[in-house]
């Protein structure tokens, strides 16, 4: 944690605080809306075949992040 972190501040919320506050906007029929939903949190999103390297990037760095903060090189 960094020391802005520890001060509370960063410059972007973490993303369990992005859900929350998606959770909490007012229901409109804009905000009902697919294009209105997280793009990470959004499944029909994320599977689409477009976003197949960036599926493949996330697949290669989640074992890479893993290694690295149990220290294995």
């Amino acid at each position: 944690m960094t020391p802005m972190e520890k001060a509370g501040w960063t410059p972007l919320p973490h993303s369990d605080e992005d859900l929350e506050r998606a959770k909490s906007v007012p229901d409109t029929p804009q905000t009902r809306a697919e294009t209105y939903r997280l793009a990470w949190n959004d499944p029909d999103f994320m599977t689409r075949r477009e976003l197949r390297a960036v599926r493949l990037q996330l697949e290669l760095l989640k074992p890479e992040m893993i290694l690295a903060e149990r220290g294995i090189r």
